[in-house]
């Protein structure tokens, strides 16, 4: 037992003495296009296979991003003080933050190439100033078209009034990071605080700039103690217009109370 101690204790110092200069050239000065690493269990550098592992509280900056987690797994290309990253992985309490953007979730896996994130394995959150969305199985975030793909049962909080709710949601973003269109493909519920609007269907498509709801599918829609059901509406979230059309059923219903 002894042995392996002190073996251990040796292994341990041999590692600090190969690891050291790595911490000295990232985490005294953080320049442009710099990684900086910092963990309290292990941190192993697989110079043939290019990637680092960190484990145990792990931080990493690189330029304005921040990563924390349980587990960071970094891959580059070159030489890795040139930091030329391509993918990194963080697994366990994993938290991303860049620029106005948090991201949180058990899993972040994030490719430089191709500029996508996915979020996985655990309550999935992202929040911008004016949006937060949330997945309880997987989203899909493409920074180029600065859009999402949500899966499994999602939500997203827009304009502090508005309230989506859907199995499946793609949502586009503005180039301020503000909602631009959203469309939704099964369980979907709409509700406006302001407007008092409750809107219920299959399918939903929004656009800001016309502020049209379109919703397909057993549409309700309530307001109040006012009630309308159809198969098909135009809601202009702006105006408290509401427009329940018949595609299909032939069949548009309302219910009007008067509780004076």
């Amino acid at each position: 037992m002894l042995i392996q101690i002190i073996l251990s204790r040796a292994n341990f110092l041999i590692v600090l003495l190969i690891i050291y200069p790595f911490f000295y050239s990232f985490g005294s000065e953080i320049k442009k296009n710099t990684l900086s690493v910092k963990a309290n269990q292990a941190l192993e550098w697989f110079q043939n296979e290019k990637k680092l592992v960190a484990l145990g509280n792990v931080k990493i900056k690189l330029d304005s991003r921040n990563i924390s987690a349980n587990k960071v797994t970094v891959f580059y290309e070159g030489e890795i003080n040139q930091s030329n990253i391509l993918k990194i992985i963080a697994e366990g309490k994993a938290f991303f933050n860049e620029l106005d953007m948090e991201v949180s979730s058990n899993k972040i896996d994030y490719d430089f190439i191709s500029e996508k994130i996915i979020l996985s394995e655990g309550d999935i959150k992202v929040i911008f100033p004016n949006i937060e969305i949330k997945s309880d199985n997987k989203l899909d975030f493409y920074k180029k078209d600065n859009f999402f793909d949500l899966f499994g049962s999602s939500s997203i909080v827009f304009d502090k009034n508005n309230y989506l709710q859907a199995s499946n949601i793609r949502i586009f973003l503005d180039s301020s990071n503000q909602i631009k269109t959203f469309n939704t493909s099964k369980n979907s519920f709409f509700k406006s605080l302001d407007k008092g609007l409750d809107i219920s269907g299959e399918k939903m498509l929004y656009d800001k700039s016309l502020s049209i709801l379109e919703v397909k599918n057993n549409v309700i829609i309530n307001q109040g103690n006012n009630k309308l059901n159809g198969d098909y509406a135009k809601v202009d979230i702006a105006k408290g217009i509401s427009t329940m059309l018949s595609k299909n059923s032939g069949f548009i219903s309302g219910e009007f109370v008067n509780l004076n």
